[in-house]
């Protein structure tokens, strides 16, 4: 009998101490702060049902705190909004809308729900992107370049060297005989035949392929050549020019009733002992 009553003093203040807690745990109450905590952690929300019961512990607990008023649901889902926001790192909602500060609670807040998330970290700046310009292609390995120094040298054109013309081969003796005209050379000239036109013959009195005397015989030449003064003498027409005191015969020119109907003479050279000897020449010349 004493047993049994030391046992219902043992059970009795469990009871009385089980009855506040069961009272203080409303499910609610406990729904809607795992709803909270939920969207803070940005899970997806839970399925509506019927509120469990939460068992109801044998064992002596702390008496909790009570409970935190109740608020309107649109009041409740601005904070909860504009909390998540603020979290995130977007921007306050609009000042038009007034968010009341949310109330200090005695009870500590879950550690899920006051761990705020990581905010994003901001995106690098993006860089001016620079114009493409071409590059030049690069060298074919293949083809081979000299540097300016190496490569050859231009070199200019030799001049072409012409051999001079070889005088041309004077009249023999036997040639001259048959000639319309005697002329005495002295010694080292040589009487030339040239180019003349049909009918007529132009020779020409050479030392050293110089020309010093002219002898045409054909129809018709060319008298007179130079300007001065005309003399006839001894069957010939004679041109004379005045130099200082001397008279120098230039040209003579001789009429025949036969073939060749002219034969004209004239000096060369011009000057020194050149024309001098240019001028005995040209006094030589007789028509046969």
């Amino acid at each position: 009998m004493k047993a049994a009553i030391v046992a219902l003093s043992l059970v009795a203040p469990l009871a009385v101490a089980a009855a506040p807690v069961a009272a203080q745990q409303d499910p609610v109450e406990r729904a809607r702060i795992e709803e909270l905590t939920r969207r803070l952690n940005g899970a997806p929300a839970a399925p509506q049902s019927a509120p469990a019961q939460a068992p109801v512990s044998s064992r002596p607990t702390a008496p909790a705190a009570p409970p935190p008023a109740s608020r309107p649901d649109a009041t409740e889902r601005a904070r909860i909004e504009e909390l998540t926001r603020r979290l995130n790192g977007a921007p306050s909602a609009p000042a038009s809308v007034s968010v009341p500060a949310p109330a200090a609670s005695s009870a500590p807040a879950p550690a899920a729900a006051v761990a705020p998330r990581p905010s994003p970290a901001p995106s690098p700046a993006p860089r001016p992107v620079q114009e493409a310009r071409p590059q030049p292609a690069p060298a074919s390995p293949t083809a081979t370049t000299r540097p300016a120094a190496e490569a050859p040298a231009s070199r200019p054109a030799a001049p072409v060297q012409t051999a001079p013309a070889p005088d041309p081969q004077g009249l023999s003796a036997a040639e001259r005989a048959v000639l319309p005209f005697r002329i005495d050379l002295p010694s080292g000239f040589q009487l030339v035949e040239g180019r003349a036109a049909p009918g007529a013959h132009v020779y020409s009195a050479r030392k050293a392929g110089k020309t010093f005397v002219m002898i045409y015989a054909g129809p018709s030449s060319q008298f007179p050549i130079y300007d001065g003064e005309q003399a006839t003498v001894g069957g010939r027409i004679s041109v004379v020019t005045t130099e200082g005191p001397r008279r120098i015969a230039m040209e003579h020119l001789f009429q025949r009733s036969g073939e060749p109907a002219e034969i004209h003479v004239w000096v060369m050279a011009q000057d020194g002992a050149d024309r001098d000897e240019a001028e005995r020449i040209a006094q030589t010349v007789d028509p046969k």
